[in-house]
């Protein structure tokens, strides 16, 4: 276990968990990320990218999707990350922050125009107060779930079908990535 967090903690930052590119040819560096990688195929589980300069180099598909149905993972899975973004949507915030490209109080309004939630901040989207329903209830009850739900589609699904104050139950906290993205 040490040595794959040892291997991770080495090639992660090359690593975009993703698969969103066509796969690139075995070049020399694929050819030894490969098999890098392919001692620990049978405890990886997930589609791995690695670029250089933003041109693919590396692009390959480990373990299965469906585990009982034993269907592999291929490089047009779609993962459902959820959580797992919030970081990286902060992170991003935070260096156009630094970049003077925003501000944490900035209203929600100024970058989502129509937006019928009244003054929501990137500061409570960040710090999940924003008062913002889940978007998976509403789009559990409007959306064709035989498509795949875009960004642009929670957007319009938030300004078709804003819940009344009361329905407001909880705050989503998978909301930023959503509405900053």
């Amino acid at each position: 276990m040490r040595a794959i967090f040892a291997f991770c903690r080495v090639l992660l930052p090359l690593i975009l968990v993703v698969g969103v590119a066509p796969a690139a040819e075995q070049s020399p560096v694929a050819a030894k990320i490969n098999a890098a990688l392919e001692r620990y195929a049978a405890d990886l589980s997930g589609v791995v990218l690695v670029a250089e300069r933003g041109v693919p180099v590396f692009e390959h598909a480990y373990g299965l999707r469906n585990v009982a149905a034993a269907k592999p993972i291929t490089p047009d899975s779609i993962f459902e990350l959820a959580s797992l973004s919030k970081q990286f949507t902060a992170m991003s915030l935070m260096m156009l922050k630094e970049q003077g490209k925003l501000d944490y109080d900035d209203a929600l309004e100024k970058y989502i125009p129509g937006l019928p939630y009244p003054g929501i901040t990137i500061r409570h989207l960040l710090t999940h107060t924003s008062g913002l329903p889940p978007y998976e209830k509403i789009m559990d009850a409007h959306w064709d779930k035989t498509k795949l739900a875009h960004n642009a589609d929670i957007i319009a699904a938030y300004k078709k079908y804003k819940p009344s104050e009361s329905s407001r139950l909880a705050t989503s906290t998978n909301t930023a990535t959503a509405v900053m993205y």
